[in-house]
């Protein structure tokens, strides 16, 4: 296995306070419920993938693909 370099978008955000506070809040929530804990980014990571998965399946229910 060689050396294989992924190609990755960095991206950085600044969250409000009560942005941040519900951040928190729901990773905590999330954690608990699964009892896996993940890094801040990790946890955004998974928000922006839930909610790009779930704009894709209504954009086809809304196409009829």
């Amino acid at each position: 296995m060689g050396n294989q370099v992924t190609s990755r978008k960095h991206i950085r955000i600044a969250l409000t306070p009560d942005d941040e506070t519900a951040f928190q809040e729901a990773k905590k929530a999330v954690e608990a419920a699964t009892g896996i804990a993940m890094s801040d980014s990790m946890f955004a990571l998974s928000v922006i993938r839930r909610d790009l998965a779930a704009r894709k399946a209504i954009g086809k229910m809304i196409d009829g693909s």
